[in-house]
């Protein structure tokens, strides 16, 4: 059974519920809600002037005023936001470039060294040859013994085969970077 509040609610929804549906569906309701709702609004902005010329009189912030400065903070924090996730791809990208750059730089150097150690082989087999006249060129012309290259060098252009080696060395290794 249910209790007596229940009994008492049922009793009188049961006898009013008729006459509240039909007042609720009558033209006049309505239109005493639409006025009732315009009245409402117009008084709560008339509310809203007076209360925001009272507070801006004592140099206070207003609702409108709060609004507006929430409003940019949001649209303020999207930019940063924005702002921080580019940000945040430049440095991902500025390292990715660094550490390119570093290792390119690793590969030059070692480059280099390899073709000073080639410098410095080619100088040790050149000791204690002396350079050739020009216009010796091994074509049988010349047979003076101080016109002769010693046994087992060639000359290319002037260039003993060792810096010629050398250069091709040079040449390879700068090509395959």
């Amino acid at each position: 059974m249910a209790p007596l509040w229940r009994q008492a609610f049922n009793s009188w929804e049961k006898a009013a519920a008729p006459l509240l549906e039909q007042t609720a569906a009558s033209p006049a309701f309505r239109d005493f809600l639409r006025v009732s709702v315009r009245v409402n609004k117009a008084v709560a902005a008339e509310f809203e002037s007076a209360s925001r010329q009272w507070l801006h009189a004592m140099n206070l912030p207003a609702a409108t005023d709060v609004r507006k400065m929430r409003s940019q903070l949001r649209q303020l924090d999207a930019e940063l936001q924005r702002v921080q996730r580019t940000l945040g791809d430049l440095a991902a990208d500025t390292a990715l470039a660094r550490q390119d750059v570093e290792m390119k730089v690793d590969e030059v150097e070692a480059e280099l060294a390899e073709m000073m150690a080639a410098a410095d082989l080619a100088d040790h087999s050149m000791q204690g040859f002396e350079a050739w006249p020009k216009g010796t060129e091994d074509d049988g012309a010349a047979d003076a013994p101080s016109a002769r290259r010693p046994t087992g060098a060639k000359k290319v252009k002037d260039k003993t085969y060792a810096e010629t080696k050398h250069t091709k060395r040079a040449t390879k290794a700068v090509k395959n970077r």
